[in-house]
């Protein structure tokens, strides 16, 4: 059953030998990009390993596109991060707040001796941030002039693919289709992870739902041009496309290897015997051990919490009905879903009341009912959260006052078109204490602008202004996912039908 099922299997240990002894490693964009993202000493040890297997490394041209096409924008994310960090550690500002001439509370508060005190602190710090962000590459005028990309070049001169032509590229993006109609990996969550418009370059025309099939059709016909055997994808990539990923409920999900069908494939298109995926941190560990290379254990941790947050912020999030309390933290948790992977959240009960300016005479039933009342708020914050990776100690997505504020503020901002946002009345049946869950089926919809709600006898009649063009399909579609029974509207003597059915 091994020799015709290879990708159920992982490779033994004799054939990780082989791997690493005789295999082609093959890198991905994200792999590239993420050296920007890493700081000078974790960054260079990662270089060291590339260079130590370069006679055996290769880059698709898909991932060399993408990489160039990102590259400025990775650099002006971390020149953003530093100037954020300046902003925060302002000493100045924080002296103008606490002025005692400038200060509510002049009389009775004197901040002269801890501003003497916390100054030399601010000032080391910021000296410490300028000395980081020196050895980063950083600078504008890096962007042209960039020693990471320099290094890349030298390092892979005749180590990169050749793109294809339009026609190539017009029958590839029809058998995509098809593709990712069956769900056949990788590829079928590029739509979700990359959006889908085109661009061009060299003049191709190219879409972006179908990169990651287009990079998988090019490491299929290379290995097999070049009778490769042993082939390992270097990935920061998690999604379900590419990995195996088992998700038991009530625990985390688990990646257990490279989906199977990419294995059987690369044997039957191209002859491969022997393949593997590794993320970036892995890779790292695996060098460390196998090639005899000083890789750091400080560098391996770095090199995994960027592609932890690398994941949060590039993620497709879905908000599940797993809502409860955290009774031992004083807090209420909820299950989203990351990439399809659980992740648990978490906001204070103390966050709630304060936020929402509760009486806090009313204990966890007030908080707990504001909490459930200003769901689409609580999701739009947790969105917040995730952009500003706001995670905890136990690894749960944390919701605090900031988040809360931004997306209040992001909510006050939104403009309405009549014309662009119609109303939908709509009546289905259920219990008084069901609405939180309807509420979070139609919010889930990803449009709805504000819901009036009126329940009588087991019944609900809801009027919906949405945010844009948004169908009553779409809106049956949640309420009845949810579990809801739909109702004929007022007057109306049929069931309310989806178009073709």
């Amino acid at each position: 059953m091994r020799e015709q099922f290879p990708g159920y299997y992982r490779p033994t240990q004799t054939e990780f030998d082989r791997l690493w002894a005789e295999g082609w490693f093959v890198l991905d964009a994200n792999i590239l990009l993420n050296l920007y993202r890493y700081q000078e000493k974790a960054r260079e040890e990662f270089l060291s390993v590339l260079t130590k297997l370069a006679p055996r490394l290769w880059v698709p041209h898909q991932a060399v596109l993408e990489y160039q096409r990102n590259r400025v924008n990775v650099i002006g994310e971390q020149l953003k991060k530093f100037r954020d960090v300046k902003k925060l550690v302002n000493f100045e500002a924080l002296k103008q707040v606490l002025n005692p001439y400038n200060n509510e509370f002049r009389a009775l508060i004197d901040p002269t001796q801890f501003l003497a005190t916390v100054k030399p602190a601010f000032e080391l710090f910021l000296k410490q941030i300028a000395e980081v962000e020196r050895r980063q590459i950083m600078a504008e005028s890096d962007v042209a002039d960039d020693p990471v990309r320099a290094f890349l070049d030298e390092l892979l001169p005749d180590r990169t693919g050749s793109p294809f032509t339009q026609t190539e590229l017009d029958a590839l993006y029809a058998e995509g289709e098809k593709r990712y109609h069956l769900a056949t990996p990788p590829g079928y969550a590029d739509p979700a992870k990359k959006g889908t418009y085109k661009y061009q370059y060299g003049g191709r025309t190219y879409r972006t739902e179908f990169g990651d099939w287009l990079l998988w059709r090019q490491i299929l016909d290379w290995a097999r041009e070049n009778a490769v055997k042993n082939l390992v994808f270097v990935t920061d990539d998690r999604t379900d496309d590419w990995w195996q990923i088992v998700k038991e409920e009530g625990s985390p999900a688990r990646t257990i290897g490279p989906r199977p069908e990419l294995a059987a494939e690369l044997r039957s298109e191209s002859g491969v015997t022997l393949f593997y995926m590794y993320q970036s941190d892995r890779f790292l560990e695996q060098a460390k051990a196998v090639l005899n290379i000083s890789v750091s254990s400080s560098s391996i941790d770095e090199v995994r919490d960027v592609n932890e947050r690398q994941v949060l912020l590039e993620a497709d999030i879905e908000f599940t009905n797993q809502v409860g309390t955290d009774f031992d933290h004083h807090a209420f948790q909820f299950l989203i879903r990351v990439n399809g992977e659980d992740r648990w959240c978490v906001i204070a009960q103390e966050t709630v009341e304060d936020f929402f300016a509760l009486s806090g005479s009313g204990g966890h039933a007030e908080a707990w009912q504001a909490f459930h009342e200003n769901w689409p708020l609580i999701e739009a914050a947790t969105r917040e959260a995730i952009r500003n990776v706001s995670i905890g100690n136990d690894g749960r997505i944390v919701i605090g006052m900031r988040e809360l504020h931004a997306a209040r503020d992001a909510a006050r901002r939104v403009t309405y078109d009549p014309a662009l946002a119609p109303t939908h009345r709509v009546r289905f049946r259920g219990e008084q204490e069901s609405w939180p869950a309807a509420r979070r089926a139609l919010y889930a919809t990803g449009r709805i602008g504000m819901i009036e709600m009126n329940h009588e006898d087991g019944n609900f009649d809801v009027t919906i202004t949405t945010r844009g063009p948004v169908s009553r399909a779409t809106i049956y579609r949640a309420l009845r996912g949810a579990g809801f029974e739909i109702l004929p509207r007022t007057g109306g003597s049929e069931e309310p039908r989806e178009p073709g059915a």
